[in-house]
């Protein structure tokens, strides 16, 4: 429902990168999509995409969740995320803490679960 009412570019991009993972490892997948702060989020950004005003969606967190799931399902990628205030959430991993602001660039070879 999210991405239906996104508006195109990265948005597509990310689930492009959820399916990709789920073909690999659907219970990877599942196991993010069911984070509990994840529901929380969708209902959230569904009512911001059709509120005529007020805070933007923060459709950056699809992002999040892609990559975590490729993460845990081993699937190759590369994309930029959006750190919030200094820090980007990847449900079911944790936290990472750019020592730099501004966007990252990630790959399946960037992150180091240990």
């Amino acid at each position: 429902t999210v991405l239906d009412a996104a508006p195109g570019g990265e948005a597509g991009e990310w689930w492009g990168l959820l399916e990709e993972a789920e073909r690999q490892a659907p219970e990877a997948v599942r196991d993010v999509l069911h984070y509990p702060s994840t529901g929380v989020w969708a209902e959230e950004t569904l009512r911001r995409l059709h509120a005529p005003q007020g805070p933007a969606p923060d459709l950056g967190h699809l992002g999040a969740l892609a990559v975590a799931a490729a993460l845990r399902a081993g699937t190759g990628f590369k994309t930029t995320l959006r750190p919030s205030h200094g820090r980007l959430a990847l449900p079911t991993l944790g936290l990472l803490l750019p020592d730099r602001p501004g966007p990252l660039a990630l790959t399946e070879r960037s992150w180091d679960s240990g």
